[in-house]
């Protein structure tokens, strides 16, 4: 009886640790894919931007 009860906490302690590896592998995927989310945000307003700078007015491109 004694060796089952040891068992079963050796499960649970390697099972929590397995549980807290992933759930920090999942923080840190989520952290990377909004810095990449956020770098592709500002890579289509700046395409935006210069798309919208290089049309100009009605009557032609911007000329200083």
């Amino acid at each position: 009886m004694t060796w089952i009860l040891i068992a079963l906490v050796l499960v649970l302690l390697f099972s929590a640790i397995s549980i807290t590896a992933a759930l920090r592998r999942i923080a840190v995927v989520t952290e990377q894919s909004a810095r990449h989310l956020e770098s592709l945000d500002a890579q289509q307003r700046a395409d935006a931007q210069h798309q919208t700078d290089a049309q100009g007015t009605p009557n032609g491109p911007n000329r200083p």
